[in-house]
């Protein structure tokens, strides 16, 4: 598992022509798998942010994408978790411009 390090972290991939639609797709399929749950869990692949700010400074950052005119994808912000931790899930935008 992580825990949102940065160095985990894809935060941008500029695809050019129409493979961007196909890698976008492929990207939203396998994020549909990935496990989110907490650190101490052999089978999680992402654990929670680190402090309550963190995780809506992140979700801060989904909002302003979508209020910008991105499309958002795949929403953590709608998920839902159970247990402690300041969880947020996946979440992957498109048409980013800026």
């Amino acid at each position: 598992g992580s825990a949102g390090e940065r160095c985990m972290a894809i935060s941008v991939v500029v695809a050019v022509g129409d493979v961007g639609d196909q890698l976008v797709e492929a990207i939203r399929v396998r994020m549909e798998k990935l496990v989110i749950g907490a650190a101490s869990d052999p089978s999680s692949e992402m654990g929670p942010l680190i402090t309550r700010e963190a995780r809506d400074r992140v979700a801060g950052y989904i909002q302003a994408g979508a209020e910008a005119g991105c499309q958002v994808v795949v929403d953590g912000r709608d998920q839902a978790f159970e247990g402690d931790g300041f969880f947020l899930g996946v979440s992957l935008l498109d048409h980013v411009t800026t």
